[in-house]
């Protein structure tokens, strides 16, 4: 074999080296963000959402996304801080047919098992977070504080 045919060879040999790296990073590097989304009835049943993250995102845009979803999620706001008003400013009353009950139980919104200082119109997210929602009472749903976003 001469000298050139080697160096053709190895040549195409790395070039295809290089193809396969780069093929395979790209795969990588737009693999689709997501974050999860959990609603936890505490009564055993829980509802579970895998969605696409966007830029800027808050709870209260995964939850609307989540409606849309092929079994769907029920949400709906307290008349004084309506969901379809500013949706910085809805006060969540209701998940699916389960309604808060005044201090007694309530849904109590967790990020990365960390009790929410903020509310769900504003707590912005951020690729792969975990949202819970948790229906119960305050020893139920008690948690550190965090900041959102």
């Amino acid at each position: 074999m001469t000298l050139l045919a080697t160096i053709n060879r190895r040549m195409k040999a790395s070039w295809a080296v290089g193809v396969l790296l780069v093929l395979v990073f790209c795969s990588y590097a737009q693999a689709p963000q997501t974050i999860h989304l959990t609603v936890n009835y505490n009564d055993g049943i829980e509802k579970r959402f895998t969605l696409p993250f966007k830029q800027g995102m808050t709870v209260f845009d995964a939850m609307t996304e989540a409606t849309a979803t092929q079994h769907g999620l029920a949400f709906a706001c307290d008349p004084k801080y309506p969901c379809n008003g500013s949706p910085n400013n809805g006060f969540l009353t209701s998940i699916d047919d389960v309604k808060g009950q005044g201090s007694s139980k309530y849904w109590a919104l967790f990020v990365n098992d960390i009790y929410a200082d903020k509310g769900f119109g504003t707590c912005k997210l951020h690729p792969n977070d975990e949202v819970v929602w948790k229906f119960g009472s305050t020893n139920e749903t008690a948690g550190t504080v965090t900041v959102c976003g």
